[in-house]
């Protein structure tokens, strides 16, 4: 007979390091508002024509593919921890400012800009797994972290439906706070514990 597995011994023998990314994952899923809405917000807030909300939406596909190809390569250049918190950090920023433009062509620059920081973070949270954990428990790592992001997005969308109700520029500002105050949550525990300052990931 094949042995009972108990996942929950399995988490708790888990890194802290493991623990604190899907902490700080859950925050900041649980603020995603911007992008489930940002075709209502271009169409019914800008009043944006299907041609030029189709371009701003192709811009945010395009940059967050680039964005994430660059932060492969700072991943091997730099720390991925570091690529991870400055993409929090800067692409909360950034957020926040999506909804100050109103032209096509202001909104088009910071869309693309914001996509391309915010989304940089991806490779480097999986940098950052990988090398926290062992191989015999990666795939109990990935299990937590995809459950922080389903139970993150379970919230967002949710409570972006009633603040866009009220004012799509709630969403943007929510949106960048949390991703921003995850970002803080990486940056301080990585600064305990030296990450930061390393390019070794081995602290476990």
């Amino acid at each position: 007979m094949r042995a009972f597995v108990n996942p929950w011994r399995e988490l708790a023998r888990l890194p802290r390091g493991v623990w604190i990314l899907s902490a700080a994952t859950l925050v900041n899923r649980a603020g995603t508002m911007v992008r489930p809405f940002l075709t209502l917000y271009l169409t019914q807030a800008l009043g944006f024509h299907a041609e030029r909300t189709a371009a701003v939406l192709f811009l945010f596909g395009l940059a967050s593919l680039l964005g994430q190809l660059a932060s492969g390569r700072l991943c091997d250049a730099v720390s991925p921890w570091r690529v991870l918190v400055v993409a929090l950090l800067i692409g909360g920023a950034l957020c926040t400012l999506v909804a100050v433009p109103r032209t096509f062509a202001g909104v088009c620059a910071m869309v693309a800009a914001w996509s391309f920081v915010a989304e940089a973070y991806r490779p480097a949270s999986t940098t950052v797994m990988s090398e926290l954990v062992g191989a015999d428990a990666l795939r109990t790592a990935y299990a937590l972290l995809r459950l922080a992001i389903n139970l993150g997005m379970s919230i967002g969308p949710v409570v972006g439906g009633f603040l866009a109700e009220i004012s799509f520029e709630f969403l943007f500002v929510i949106d960048g706070i949390t991703t921003m105050l995850a970002g803080v949550i990486l940056g301080v525990w990585a600064l305990r514990t030296g990450l930061l300052a390393r390019r070794d990931l081995a602290v476990k």
